[in-house]
């Protein structure tokens, strides 16, 4: 979805007709392809995301785009051999639709990971570098977090100004 938003591919026009076999769509996913096969790793359209940390976070992978998540694992020198050589740059935003069938499960459990609580167990166990970026503004504002994860300002301009509700090229009846 990230690399179809920024050819200006869409899901669906405003009449709710479905996109995908549009020029951008083609466009788009030729890129990917192409950029896979010439530079990715072998398999790379096998990968999940443990797979790109595991290449990350080992220094054979130059490039990774992913949800903000991964910047504390990656630069948590426990747990990254990259830690000190990595940058962080802005990606097109995109947000995947509902898919759990435990609505309310789904919401108990974003509840209980955003929590304070669960904040500051992650801090004290795991390091402040690998509390999970985007779940508490106050996060931002701790000295320990700072300290520990130079790329929290960078992170949270990003939150602040992505807007889910004009995050496409061509206006969509949705947002994304």
């Amino acid at each position: 979805m990230t690399v179809v938003n920024t050819f200006g591919g869409i899901w669906f026009n405003d009449k709710w007709q479905a996109q995908l076999d549009t020029a951008p769509w083609k466009k788009a996913v030729g890129f990917y392809a192409d950029l896979l096969k010439n530079d990715g790793p072998p398999g790379a359209s096998s990968n999940g995301f443990n797979e790109n940390l595991t290449l990350m976070s080992s220094g054979k992978c130059a490039m990774w785009i992913d949800a903000t998540v991964a910047a504390g694992m990656l630069y948590n020198k426990s747990q990254s051999q990259v830690a000190d050589k990595i940058g962080f740059a802005a990606a097109p935003v995109a947000e995947t639709p509902k898919t759990s069938k435990q609505q309310d499960a789904a919401k108990k459990f974003a509840a209980w990971a955003t929590s304070k609580e669960y904040i500051e167990m992650v801090g004290k166990d795991e390091g402040w570098a690998s509390v999970p970026p985007g779940t508490r503004k106050s996060t931002y504002a701790r000295p320990e977090y700072k300290q520990a994860a130079p790329f929290g300002n960078f992170v949270l301009k990003a939150i602040e100004t992505a807007d889910p509700n004009d995050a496409t090229i061509t206006k969509v009846p949705y947002a994304v």
